[in-house]
């Protein structure tokens, strides 16, 4: 007995002087979480949130996707215009670098930049080509080459979660 009150009293000394915040805060370093640059280490800040995007998407269709592990990058850079807005580079000497302009992205609303985003990823990742199927004006895929008078809109959730149904599931 006498050895359970020593334990207990010194039990409540340590909690006592312990930092209230350690108990409620979620690991960092080495053995805890990874913060952004560790996450996406070759993807500007930027892009980030609609990489993370991407793969929550994927799962939600069963679909493991890891764009860290498939050595993907993401910049925000001048494309030189003639109405590029997004690239996906498979190339030998630049292989899965998605590249997004400046403008379009400063000028884009959010629901804009993930279509960029997944599109470029759609090509680099799923390896899908451009499609310009449409209907009454509206795009059938977010994987539209641009080049048609068609539109796609992310705005309507439910239209949305058809688009990306529809990436996932060509």
């Amino acid at each position: 007995m006498m050895r359970f009150s020593i334990f207990l009293c010194l039990l409540t000394v340590l909690l006592a002087c312990t930092d209230e915040s350690s108990f409620f805060s979620p690991p960092t370093g080495p053995m805890g979480f990874m913060s952004d640059d560790e996450f996406f280490p070759n993807v500007q800040p930027e892009l980030r949130p609609f990489f993370l995007a991407f793969e929550e998407e994927a799962t939600e269709r069963g679909i493991s996707i890891n764009l860290t592990e498939l050595g993907i990058t993401g910049n925000i850079v001048n494309l030189g215009g003639g109405g590029v807005i997004g690239l996906c580079r498979r190339n030998d000497n630049e292989p899965n670098r998605i590249a997004v302009d400046p403008v379009a992205w400063q000028n884009g609303t959010d629901a804009f930049r993930e279509l960029v985003v997944f599109h470029e990823l759609g090509h680099c990742v799923l390896d899908r080509e451009h499609r310009d199927e449409q209907e009454n004006g509206v795009c059938l895929s977010i994987m539209h080459s641009g080049l048609t008078d068609c539109t796609v809109s992310l705005q309507d959730t439910v239209i949305r979660e058809e688009y990306i149904d529809e990436l996932f599931f060509f």
